[in-house]
């Protein structure tokens, strides 16, 4: 199928938007007026929806830690076995690593927002363009740059910040073509390895809460941390498919493929959540 079919501009778009800001690609001829500052808006909602996704998931995590030493915290004085003092250490070791990812997030997310905020269509001054480029001897900025002379329109600040990183040595990703740009809006590629993980783990936990010498409760502040974990990727998605930051909905064949896919995208993830409740609903069965 082709995918520059005119019903499929607006994958076009957001694939020109995210080859030039994301993956440092200069297009020769240079976009339009009209056509960088579409990308520049959707590079801007980009970096806003990616704030969004980054904060929930530091949220969900947070939520899922604070549940855990709750339960810990009533949980401690009924250890009586080895056992339960070796499931208690694995569940703190689990906390420390989802607390550290926490703060990545929480700090991802200012960022992504603080970028945001200096996205804009504000046009570079002509003497500011030749005190930055002064220097700059890479033929293929030096073209772009000419291009957009050449329109006689002025050069967007993000769009020379792009410019100049190539002028100095950047070169963005290997990969930048369509296929890439669904996989980074997407941000996986079926199942993910972790997810399998977590199902492997209440596999194992359902198995070892048989065991006489162990309580099953003692493994409910690891299932309250498997459940945020199993939440890191659920915010990206349902953003991208709710607040459509490239500007995907009502496109043509490549936008409808793509959103579908995300649309897929929900169902292992929900799927583990799932099996992760399952699993914690029964352990705290028997104590209620």
């Amino acid at each position: 199928m082709n995918d520059k079919a005119p019903d499929d501009e607006r994958f076009e778009l957001a694939w020109g938007a995210w080859r030039q800001f994301f993956a440092l690609r200069l297009d020769h001829p240079a976009p339009t007026q009209p056509e960088i500052d579409g990308r520049l808006i959707r590079y801007r909602r980009a970096h806003e929806a990616l704030s969004l996704a980054r904060f929930g998931a530091a949220l969900a995590l947070a939520a899922g830690i604070a549940q855990a030493l709750s339960i810990t915290a009533g949980s401690v004085p009924r250890i009586t076995t080895a056992s339960e003092v070796l499931v208690l250490a694995f569940s703190g070791l689990l906390l420390v690593a989802l607390a550290h990812l926490a703060f990545q997030h929480a700090r991802a997310a200012l960022e992504h927002r603080t970028l945001a905020q200096r996205i804009d269509v504000e046009p570079l001054e002509t003497q500011r363009l030749e005190t930055l480029f002064a220097d700059v001897r890479d033929p293929d900025v030096r073209e772009y740059v000419q291009d957009v002379l050449a329109q006689g329109r002025a050069l967007r600040k993000a769009e020379a910040a792009v410019a100049l990183d190539r002028g100095r040595g950047a070169r963005g990703l290997d990969d930048d073509s369509r296929a890439a740009f669904s996989h980074e809006v997407r941000n996986r590629r079926g199942v993910r390895g972790r997810e399998i993980a977590i199902a492997a783990a209440c596999l194992l936990v359902a198995l070892a809460a048989r065991t006489p010498d162990i309580d099953g409760a003692t493994f409910l502040p690891g299932m309250f941390l498997l459940g945020a974990a199993t939440l890191i990727d659920l915010p990206r998605t349902v953003i991208q498919l709710a607040v459509d930051p490239w500007q995907l909905a009502g496109g043509g064949p490549a936008c409808r493929r793509l959103r579908l896919q995300l649309l897929t995208d929900l169902l292992p993830q929900l799927a583990v959540f799932l099996v992760v409740v399952v699993t914690a609903t029964a352990l705290g069965a028997p104590a209620a």
